[in-house]
């Protein structure tokens, strides 16, 4: 789901793309340290309702790069429900000794 609240100066933000990592645990942000890089891989079966159009490309077996065409979400779109959802389904792959 993607929402926001208030933006200091702004009326929506903009979003074209998003890097997620299959291994990082919630809360998700830069300091992430993966625990097994190969746990999980992006296995396709990609949906979404957003208005704008939407690449996959994965970046690497545990990071997919999902491209939006300029999408716009207005200040204070709240979650749930969000201005839109993605969909997708992860495999899992060799785990840690």
């Amino acid at each position: 789901m993607l929402g926001t609240g208030s933006i200091n100066g702004g009326t929506e933000l903009t979003i074209t793309h998003v890097l997620y990592d299959h291994t990082c645990m919630p809360p998700l942000g830069a300091s992430c340290v993966p625990d097994n890089p190969a746990a999980l891989q992006f296995a396709g079966n990609f949906s979404t309702n957003c208005p704008v159009m939407v690449t996959v490309a994965a970046s690497s077996p545990n990071q997919t790069d999902f491209q939006f065409n300029n999408l716009m979400i207005p200040a204070n779109t709240p979650i749930p429900p969000g201005a839109c959802h993605t969909f997708f389904v992860d495999t899992i792959g060799r785990l840690g000794s």
